[in-house]
């Protein structure tokens, strides 16, 4: 507002220094201060304009106060309804059964996970046994130790390879 002001006292300056632009000045007053038709007259920081023409300046009119908001006062304690109350309760419930539900979940994801390695850790023995008795068929020397070669392609055969001892 207070950039309104300053151009509407800025328009109010030109009008009365240069005559040649006075009414260029009034129109583009008018045009600033035009308010609610049933309103005839705006007062401003510089003065008053009535159908949009200045008539006098005035002293500076103080703002109005702002209204004290309005408190609320809450209450301290309030009751519930008997629906809303059985409401909370089934809500809870819920919760409650979800909760039991995650930790069955989590229980049975342990045992499965607990029978799982105890299965890789039966193959991986099974497979060392395996690979042993490869060693002894194929008269593999039992003190070296042996890689396994199995090609990727499918067209080579399988080998082990003697790995030399440092």
């Amino acid at each position: 507002m207070a950039a309104l002001d300053k151009l509407i006292d800025l328009l109010e300056q030109v009008k009365q220094t240069d005559p040649s632009f006075s009414k260029r000045a009034e129109r583009a007053l008018e045009a600033l201060v035009e308010e609610d038709p049933a309103e005839t007259s705006t007062v401003f920081k510089g003065g008053t304009i009535k159908d949009g023409k200045l008539i006098t300046k005035l002293e500076k009119k103080e703002p109005e106060p702002e209204p004290e908001p309005e408190v609320i006062e809450y209450p301290s304690e309030v009751e519930i309804s008997d629906e809303h109350l059985q409401e909370l309760r089934s809500r809870q419930h819920v919760i409650s059964m979800e909760i039991a539900r995650l930790g069955l979940l989590q229980q049975n994801y342990e045992s499965d996970k607990e029978l799982l390695l105890e299965l890789i850790e039966e193959n991986q023995k099974s497979l060392q046994t395996f690979l042993e008795s490869l060693q002894g068929s194929y008269n593999l020397d039992v003190e070296a130790k042996y890689i396994l070669n199995i090609p990727s392609d499918g067209k080579q055969k399988a080998s082990f390879i003697k790995r030399e001892s440092n």
